[in-house]
């Protein structure tokens, strides 16, 4: 693993076991991304589901920005 990445888990990783909010908000986006997971699994269209789900993560970073 690229050294400057595993800084950077690590780093998250301490925040989150310090921080209740910072835990909660992980706990949240996992199992958004559990959801979105077995909705493409389940998926008679796993490339499309997929590609939603990308979109839609995108869209709400662009949001986030402005």
């Amino acid at each position: 693993m690229n050294p400057l990445l595993r800084k950077i888990f690590g780093h998250v990783a301490q925040r989150v076991a310090t921080d209740p909010v910072a835990s909660r908000q992980i706990a949240e986006a996992t199992k958004k991304v559990v959801k979105e997971a077995r909705e493409i699994v389940s998926s008679e269209d796993p490339a499309r589901i997929a590609g939603q789900a990308v979109r839609r993560t995108l869209e709400k970073l662009k949001r986030r920005d402005h």
